[in-house]
């Protein structure tokens, strides 16, 4: 296509239920913005953390980048974002 598009959707699946459902995230201001080519790393401490780093968004045109320095917490017993503020 001639566009590119992003999303910051997050998906759960539920073992228990065998279902899968979209994770609130209240406003964007809560959640990472939409972005690709970002890393993400999983961890069973406190309930179940994913780690989620950096990546990069493009303009639907794909005529502007902003690369991410950011880190984001998403703690799966509460299904709620966490953004690491970090000086440097």
């Amino acid at each position: 296509g001639q566009t590119v598009r992003y999303f910051n959707d997050l998906y759960v699946y539920h073992i228990s239920g065998g279902k899968w459902s979209c994770a609130p995230g209240g406003s964007d201001a809560g959640r990472p913005a939409p972005r690709s080519a970002h890393q993400a790393v999983f961890s069973p401490a406190q309930g179940g953390q994913m780690y989620v780093f950096g990546g990069e968004f493009a303009s639907a045109d794909e005529s502007q980048y902003y690369q991410f320095r950011d880190l984001w917490i998403f703690h799966c017993s509460g299904e709620r974002w966490e953004k690491v503020l970090t000086a440097g």
